[in-house]
């Protein structure tokens, strides 16, 4: 008994209640057949592992993660979690979580898209290809965790610098500094 509340202790708070049983988790972690072989264990998977997903970002406070960064903060003992490929690309899928190379190209401002324009680095970006072309290194964003922490941020922007004395253009490196609570640096 001692044993399982030490366990229970250690664990990060990001991970579900059932992280600590053995039977539920081994199929949990186990390689995910195809939906059409058993649709119910399959949604059941991939249900768990996109909630646990959102919750490593909520509790880390962040948007962006690795496949590989998952895997080992997913490890159970020795096992690694063999769906997350599966569920990733579910998550694509839905719209949920975009590679962050193609996020920012969407997003990307009339002064960004002039300035690679005329830069000649750009130029020869396509000829190269991608250095991540490995999924399991390749930045993805979590839309949702995005969503939620560009409303934290708003709030906490609202709350300390809408006001009449503070200026109207806030510095980059003040509100990374200042909202580090908020975001992790790493996402900014």
């Amino acid at each position: 008994m001692a044993d399982r509340s030490r366990i229970t202790a250690s664990r990060p708070a990001y991970l579900p209640d059932n992280w600590d049983n053995d039977v539920e988790m081994s199929g949990l972690m186990s390689y995910l057949k195809a939906r059409y072989v058993n649709p119910t264990n399959y949604d059941r998977v991939v249900s768990f592992w996109k909630s646990t997903i959102l919750d490593y970002c909520r509790h880390q406070k962040r948007c962006v993660f690795t496949q590989d960064e998952l895997k080992i903060k997913f490890k159970r003992g020795s096992q690694l979690p063999s769906p997350l490929p599966t569920v990733i690309s579910e998550l694509k899928s839905e719209g949920l979580v975009v590679e962050r190379s193609d996020f920012e190209k969407d997003n990307q401002s009339w002064l960004q898209w002039g300035a690679n324009l005329i830069s000649p680095s750009s130029w020869l970006q396509g000829l190269v290809g991608s250095t991540s072309n490995n999924p399991n290194t390749s930045q993805l964003i979590h839309i949702t965790a995005l969503k939620e922490l560009a409303k934290e941020l708003l709030r906490y922007y609202r709350n300390n610098y809408e006001m009449v004395d503070c200026p109207d253009i806030v510095g980059y490196n003040e509100l990374q500094e200042n909202a580090s609570h908020i975001i992790d640096r790493d996402c900014f």
